[in-house]
């Protein structure tokens, strides 16, 4: 069964008022949703697909009453050249979303590689993914989306930087050592994939041990290959006192290794880890650490 959505969720996923889509639908006869037997109107992935559409080209100058004229070919036309912009990431961002509610896998690859010519790896993730990552958190949260969805989208994402980071490592000049992990039941890697891609491309020689490391595991290759730093991220919510108690148990066992803390909770514990423990806020800092 194919999934539906009701007006909020067009509404929170378009970012057009309830309101506004009201009038599209019964003044220009957009779509014609469904109604469940408590008279609901429930929409379909395309009727999301064209509302999207047609914000994104309304909002860029577009009159709705032109657009609701055009045919699917000159629509996607509109929209084509739209996508050759990387400069306007708010299109780019709602090219995304609608990639990863349609599960569109050719969507996203183009609406990356226009971004990876004109700006390169690093800028795409910096100024595109950051933003999309916050939005689709948000949807996910609201329930917009649902886990499958997310999964799909975080996957292919995830597949790019670990084609970059196999591209990066062929280029590897010097011999600095960097182990970058997530502890136990942490499993949101795109972060630390993304540093260990910028550790790699300054040269360090990487050992990724990947998601949710047990502690023990993670201490027998660091006691075994003595990195020059090692990148632990946290991500998903921990109280501050489980968090610096982890950073203080890191600190008493490698007392000689630079320890780098990444990761949304990172800012929440600023005051409670041990000095010795350098926090990094954002991929700037963290190469400004590696590199001094």
């Amino acid at each position: 069964m194919s999934q539906t959505y009701n007006i909020k969720d067009l509404e929170r996923i378009s970012g057009i008022k309830a309101h506004t889509i009201r009038i599209w639908e019964k003044r220009y006869n957009v779509f014609s949703p469904k109604r469940t037997e408590t008279n609901i109107r429930e929409y379909c992935q395309e009727d999301l697909r064209k509302i999207i559409t047609f914000g994104a080209l309304n909002s860029r100058g577009v009159k709705i009453s032109k657009l609701v004229t055009l045919s699917d070919e000159e629509l996607s036309a509109q929209v084509l050249s739209l996508s050759q912009n990387p400069d306007d990431i708010e299109f780019q961002i709602e090219k995304l979303i609608t990639a990863a509610i349609c599960l569109d896998e050719q969507s996203f690859e183009d609406t990356i590689q226009v971004n990876l010519k004109s700006v390169g790896f690093e800028k795409t993730f910096e100024k595109l993914m950051y933003a999309f990552f916050e939005r689709l958190g948000s949807l996910w949260h609201l329930g917009s989306i649902n886990p499958a969805q997310e999964h799909f989208i975080s996957n292919l994402i995830r597949q790019k930087l670990i084609v970059s980071l196999d591209n990066c490592k062929n280029r590897l000049t010097e011999s600095k050592v960097l182990i970058a992990y997530l502890p136990e039941g942490e499993w949101h890697e795109l972060g630390l994939l993304y540093y260990s891609y910028l550790a790699v491309n300054k040269g360090f020689k990487l050992i990724y041990l990947g998601q949710s490391t047990p502690y023990d595991g993670a201490r027998w290759a660091i006691t075994n290959k003595q990195p020059d730093v090692v990148l632990v991220s946290f991500v998903q919510t921990i109280s501050q006192k489980k968090l610096a108690s982890y950073m203080e148990r890191m600190v008493n066992d490698f007392p000689a290794t630079r320890i780098i803390l990444s990761g949304i909770q990172a800012k929440q514990v600023l005051d409670c880890v041990p000095s010795q423990v350098e926090i990094v806020a954002n991929s700037s800092e963290f190469v400004a650490k590696i590199t001094e």
